[in-house]
């Protein structure tokens, strides 16, 4: 596994500097299945706040890669991306093991 390039580990590691970002995190499931998944709605209802910074924060999550989204299930519903997190917890592995 190569490790992630230092923007892009830049822009995950102030995506998870947010504590609400983190609690996104913790309700969304690894794999996409509707049973599963949230759609900002239900985000809302979950964590509270507005569904239009809910959107905001999903954005963010998006776009450092730790979240994907769909049209599914009669809604754009979200995931956690497993592989997105590995990348993370090597580059730290990688760090702490230098002298």
């Amino acid at each position: 596994m190569r490790t992630p390039a230092p923007e892009r580990l830049a822009r995950v590691f102030r995506a998870l500097a947010d504590e609400t970002r983190l609690r996104i995190l913790r309700l969304l499931p690894n794999r996409p299945v509707c049973a599963d998944m949230y759609n900002v709605s239900e985000l809302v209802e979950h964590i509270g706040g507005s569904q239009p910074n809910m959107s905001r924060h999903l954005h963010i999550l998006k776009d450092a890669g730790l979240v994907q989204a769909r049209k599914a299930c009669g809604g754009v519903y979200y995931w956690r991306v497993p592989q997105a997190f590995r990348e993370v917890a090597v580059m730290l592995g990688q760090h702490a093991s230098r002298p």
